[in-house]
């Protein structure tokens, strides 16, 4: 190797080791703006909870943070004739976070800074856990900041057994996921699995079996979020000594599907529990499902957004939670107001259950059409005069005839309920096919209609006290 080659390898090497600190010194800086950012977003969504104590400590290559989360004093203020409000003013949550600067942070990776955060529990418990944890903290993470200000995490939690008194345990399955997000939360995805958690006891076992989550979101409308998620859980079980007051949920699911289009937001759910019983009560396919479509983005993300800072200036109150009905009210009036402007659909395709007797179903539908600000503009029974036309509503009733006698067997009003509808079938307002129930409601132009007859009946079509009215003359949906 010639001298000049020596003397700029000797240069380079020079400006490597004088260079590095300083780079991760300038990183170390932009880390901790971005932590501070994120951390504030957080609590701006969840503005009944505070910050009681941070500390941040960083060095060249590395920083340390540790975060004391409590509930507001006009939460714990509001509290304090509640039960257990002792033990919910009292409550505290703590996060260690040890940070790594960019860029090769830990000499692991390449990222603006990796950040290992673990939960601090408080010493009794901690104690208490240090064995059946076998040292590991009871939830940590490990999150990657990427250069373009993303962000990827993986977060666990292990499995454990511990008896928390005489002949009472504990069996905690653990926790997995990772997650991913843009820049500033624009979007994100996550899949997280929480494997279940059993309880055992002479008063009774109780079990929650897997859970797991997924969701890709992204930001619309500046606030609001589209995109989505599902959840399931395995099952719910309780157990308690007395069999008869036993009760299971099996295979529940929660799904949400939002997409948004120009102006316009169009979204689905539904509620799905394959099996449940209480007592000697069971059913199945028990759930419900919906739309709503043509919901005015820009509204929708304007009433989010002040009912949010509602709450936050309620968190911040010195006189504690005090609801105030005006502001809310305003917020309903203006932006509220809005959506409707818009020709809003909401639609239940069902929610019912069956049971070995029979099915209970429900659908509705509500849509707007046509509505001003001029017609909000009025008050009163001139505002109701103005806005009922406008507003256009159905639905359709479904019951089998042994699911009701099921349901309402052995119950005090039991019998003034099946007269009740015996009565109203003869009027047509409940039809029947032998089996089934039903009735379909109609609410338009103001005008209630229940199997296409006006609701209530003019005084005229009403039978006189005692007599039998006779029968409808018209076809029987279902029959």
């Amino acid at each position: 190797m010639s001298a000049k080659v020596r003397v700029w390898v000797i240069v380079v090497a020079a400006v490597i080791l004088l260079g590095y600190p300083l780079a991760a010194w300038v990183i170390g800086i932009r880390a901790e703006k971005q932590i501070e950012a994120r951390e504030q977003q957080a609590m701006r969504a969840v503005p009944y909870v505070t910050v009681l104590n941070r500390t941040y400590r960083r060095g060249v290559y590395a920083a340390t943070e540790e975060v004391t989360y409590g509930l507001s004093a006009p939460f714990t203020k509001a509290l304090q004739a509640a039960p257990g409000d002792g033990f919910l003013r009292a409550a505290r949550l703590t996060v260690r976070n040890t940070i790594h600067h960019g860029p090769l942070p830990g000499m692991r990776t390449f990222a603006l800074a990796t950040i290992d955060t673990e939960l601090v529990l408080p010493a009794g418990l901690r104690k208490q856990l240090d064995k059946p944890l076998g040292g590991k903290p009871i939830l940590s993470a490990h999150t990657a900041m990427r250069w373009g200000g993303g962000t990827h995490y993986d977060v666990v939690s292990p499995a454990f057994e511990m008896e928390v008194s005489p002949g009472e345990t504990v069996t905690w399955r653990g926790l997995s996921g990772s997650g991913d997000a843009t820049r500033e939360q624009e979007s994100m995805q996550a899949d997280i699995t929480f494997k279940g958690v059993q309880f055992r006891g002479e008063k009774g076992d109780g079990e929650v079996g897997q859970i797991h989550g997924t969701y890709d979101l992204h930001r619309v409308f500046t606030t609001l979020w589209a995109g989505k998620f599902s959840g399931t859980i395995d099952k719910i079980e309780i157990h308690p000594p007395a069999p008869e007051a036993a009760a299971s949920l099996q295979q529940l699911r929660l799904e949400a599907d939002t997409s948004a289009k120009g102006d316009y937001l169009d979204g689905k759910f539904a509620l799905s529990i394959a099996k449940a019983s209480f007592g000697s009560f069971a059913a199945t396919q028990l759930g419900y499902a919906g739309e709503v479509n043509h919901e005015y983005g820009p509204a929708a993300a304007a009433l989010s957004e002040k009912i949010r800072d509602v709450s936050q200036r309620n968190a911040r109150s010195a006189d504690g939670l005090q609801a105030n009905p005006q502001a809310i009210l305003e917020i309903f009036q203006h932006e509220g107001v809005d959506i409707l402007l818009h020709d809003l659909v909401f639609n239940i395709s069902r929610i019912g259950f069956v049971t070995p007797e029979g099915e209970l179903k429900i659908a509705a539908r509500f849509t707007t059409s046509g509505l001003t600000r001029e017609d909000f503009s009025k008050s009163g029974p001139a505002m109701l005069a103005a806005v009922i036309p406008h507003i256009q509503a159905t639905a359709d009733l479904a019951i089998d005839v042994a699911l009701l006698a099921k349901l309402t067997a052995g119950n005090p009003r039991g019998e003034q309920v099946r007269t009740q509808l015996q009565a109203l079938q003869k009027q047509g307002y409940v039809l029947s096919n032998d089996k089934t129930l039903t009735a379909h409601l109609a609410f338009n132009g103001g005008r209630l209609t229940v199997n296409d007859m006006p609701f209530p009946p003019p005084p005229s079509a009403r039978p006189a006290e005692g007599a039998v009215p006779a029968p409808p003359t018209r076809r029987r949906r279902g029959g």
